[in-house]
């Protein structure tokens, strides 16, 4: 049988800001990337980035970046709300497509972006790269498998100091499109909804809060929600992200939490952290564990999800703490 070659990728990134850069330092280091093209309104930026990653073609305009010949596929990575041209153009051209999350931040243009995509049969995915992570693996082969039971409650929980808000809202003339749901909820919703996939959504409400951001910036400060599903399942959900910009810990705490008709499930994306001393804790590991049986609910060895212990009394746990506390001090003796 023949060996399957690779075909050379010719790709044209849009927005050189920092995951625009992430993205082409990546495709710089692929064997199969031949050619590169950013597009990047601010020129500086756009010149700056081309060079870091030896950029074959480097404009302003990305609708002359997406005509090249060279272009197999493009990587939308410009601000949120600037997403709809260049994946409509790239849509019309064909080409193969990784867009930064969300789609729009208009619901109706959100559906006119998915069935122009749906319409043309391109290959098209959307950056939620959390899906990717062991900790979330782990939890989505548990749902998948059965040992967690039927899940019956879902909640996600996202704390942010207001540093990328206030970015948000310096950047776009329409506040009123960005929100903390729209802008760093979707990553949660998105996760979410793949643990429970199989399970459609037919009910949302959702209120929000406005008395930080919204006297200056016409923003959001908050948003909570209940989504329930056709079996009745509910998914419980809050964001904010504006907690004071010197708000003590990281910029980014956030936590999935499942309950089923058996166990519950608690998950922790990684936060965001800031440059920080050395003597500064690390955030702690995820931990998946059944809180209904106090046993341990261990992946696989290779998966390095770090699971937690139950000291629960007379436990091998237990008894080492309680050895390591009841020891006498040994006295010291100055010769």
């Amino acid at each position: 049988m023949p060996k399957r070659t690779a075909k050379p990728i010719g790709l044209a990134i849009v927005g050189a800001g920092r995951i625009g850069l992430t993205r082409a330092e990546i495709a710089a280091k692929h064997p199969n990337v031949e050619w590169i093209g950013l597009a990047e309104i601010q020129t500086d930026r756009g010149n700056e980035v081309a060079e870091r990653v030896r950029a074959d073609f480097c404009t302003t305009d990305y609708r002359q970046l997406l005509a090249r010949p060279e272009v197999t596929a493009a990587v939308i990575a410009t601000d949120e709300h600037l997403h709809v041209g260049p994946i409509l153009a790239a849509v019309e051209r064909r080409l193969s497509l990784m867009i930064e999350k969300p789609l729009a931040t208009n619901l109706r243009e959100s559906a006119r972006v998915l069935q122009a995509i749906q319409q043309s049969g391109v290959d098209a995915v959307v950056g939620y790269t959390q899906r990717f992570r062991r900790r979330f693996l782990v939890a989505k082969e548990k749902i998948r498998t059965g040992q967690l039971g039927d899940v019956t409650l879902v909640t996600s929980r996202a704390f942010m100091n207001r540093l990328v808000a206030l970015d948000n809202y310096r950047r776009t003339d329409r506040p009123e499109t960005i929100s903390p749901m729209v802008i760093s909820g979707t990553h949660a919703l998105d996760l979410v909804m793949w643990l429970l996939e199989g399970k459609k959504p037919v009910e949302a409400y959702a209120r929000s809060i406005d008395k930080v951001l919204g006297p200056k910036y016409l923003g959001i400060d908050a948003t909570a929600g209940v989504i329930t599903m056709s079996d009745g399942t509910i998914y419980d959900l809050n964001i904010s992200w504006a907690l004071p910009i010197m708000w003590p810990g990281s910029v980014s705490v956030r936590r999935v939490c499942s309950r089923s008709t058996t166990r519950t499930a608690t998950s922790c994306l990684p936060p965001v952290l800031p440059s920080q001393p050395a003597t500064r804790r690390r955030p702690r590991a995820t931990s998946i564990f059944s809180r209904a049986t106090h046993q341990e609910m261990s992946p696989s060895a290779s998966c390095g999800v770090r699971c937690a212990r139950r000291r629960t009394r007379g436990s091998r746990a237990w008894r080492s703490a309680t050895r390591h506390r009841t020891r006498p001090r040994q006295k010291r003796t100055i010769a």
